[in-house]
């Protein structure tokens, strides 16, 4: 009777751990702004907001997983306050829009269906191999024991907090490859934060391939980007443009 119990115990188990390797994750995507005004535009700062915010949603199973916008608008934000002299329109521009990833973890490959300046572009790659540090400090997400992980790469500051409670090498964006799903991730001026994990079948009509845009390489993409953002006055670090209009008198 004993055995029997056992048995029956880490045949629960199983079918329990099986069941959290799939399922859909709500995410709150942040950018915080950092924005140098020119001498004599110091009183502008206060028209800029200091963060923008936009929900995402990572369906996920053991095969494949997308991880999309949930509201999915122009991309543009217009600040419609201005200042004392009436002379100065501030607008405000992100990536966020019909953005899309799928990642095939058999054929180890994304494709990325990107949105960037009102132009929709197809990337196709292979899947990141993410090196990490995992550290021993641990938290509570969502009710989920976490731990501290930081991406072994120098030249980035990215931090994940990962749980194996969700038995998944995943998590929002590109990022993965620890042992267990990222639902907090810090990336410079960005942090992705999870605030509802809900588990339970995914259909195939959920994870269909992402198909509009230009079929460009990550290289292609990146090189386009780069010079968008600097014919506009960005620095082409990211897809988060401020735009400043002076009105005529």
């Amino acid at each position: 009777m004993k055995n029997s119990f056992l048995l029956f115990a880490l045949l629960l188990s199983i079918n329990l751990l099986a069941q959290q390797t799939e399922g859909t994750i709500h995410f709150t995507e942040t950018i915080h702004f950092e924005v140098e005004l020119p001498a004599g535009q110091e009183h502008l700062k206060d028209l800029i907001p200091s963060s923008q915010s936009h929900a995402k949603v990572l369906y996920f199973t053991a095969d494949k997983s997308l991880y999309k916008d949930i509201d999915t608008d122009d991309g543009a934000t217009e600040i419609n306050q201005v200042d004392e002299n009436q002379n100065v329109q501030i607008k405000i521009e992100t990536g966020s829009s019909d953005n899309r990833l799928l990642k095939d973890f058999v054929k180890e490959q994304t494709i990325d269906q990107r949105e960037f300046l009102g132009k929709k572009f197809l990337i196709k790659g292979a899947l990141a191999k993410m090196e990490w540090k995992i550290t021993g400090e641990q938290k509570e997400l969502l009710g989920f024991a976490c731990q501290k992980a930081i991406l072994a790469d120098t030249s980035q500051h990215i931090i994940a907090w990962f749980t194996a409670q969700i038995p998944a090498s995943n998590g929002p964006d590109m990022f993965g490859n620890l042992p267990g799903m990222i639902l907090e991730l810090e990336n410079g001026e960005q942090t992705i934060i999870a605030n509802k994990v809900a588990f339970g079948t995914i259909s195939s009509d959920l994870l269909e391939t992402p198909k509009k845009g230009k079929k460009v390489t990550q290289e292609e993409f990146q090189k386009i980007q780069e010079e968008k953002l600097k014919e506009i006055g960005g620095d082409g670090s990211g897809q988060t443009v401020i735009r400043m209009e002076v009105r005529g008198e």
